[in-house]
């Protein structure tokens, strides 16, 4: 796979065709939210969906965390591959592995048993705590991916 010299050409251009993916994936994770509400609202019921939205901050949050975390490696990364250092390249995308890894499991270990209590504080409706804690628990496993 070839990478592209962002620091050569027209800086217009490199910028659109950077961004271009950026927005897609940002497009598809807006269908996605359309299709999941659909979907959820005419097979499992107005509760079922109340619980994910009542969940929506929760998720948004911890999905926050560990991508900001991982982020944070964008900057020695880039600087290893701007300096033609591919063994420190592969140092950071390793460390960033670790990083991710650990970062989620603490973070796991401090909200996953807050979750009720952070619902709670939420004002989550009675009716729905079960599905919400359910639906909450799953996007946090999930944070390992």
């Amino acid at each position: 796979m070839q990478v592209k010299d962002m620091t050569k050409g027209n800086e217009l251009k490199l910028i659109i065709l950077f961004s271009l993916p950026l927005m897609l994936g940002n497009i598809f994770q807006q269908l996605y939210t359309v299709c999941d509400t659909i979907i959820v609202s005419r097979h499992l019921g107005v509760k079922a969906l109340a619980a994910i939205g009542c969940c929506d901050w929760l998720t948004w949050m911890g999905i926050a965390v560990v991508t900001g975390l991982a982020q944070g490696f964008s900057i020695p990364v880039s600087h290893a591959f701007g300096t033609h250092d591919k063994s420190n390249v592969q140092k950071c995308i390793s460390a960033l592995v670790v990083n991710a890894i650990i970062s989620t499991v603490v973070l796991l270990a401090i909200i996953y048993p807050l979750l009720p209590r952070i619902l709670v504080l939420l004002k989550t409706p009675a009716d729905i705590m079960d599905r919400a804690l359910a639906y909450t628990h799953v996007i946090y496993i999930g944070l390992f991916v």
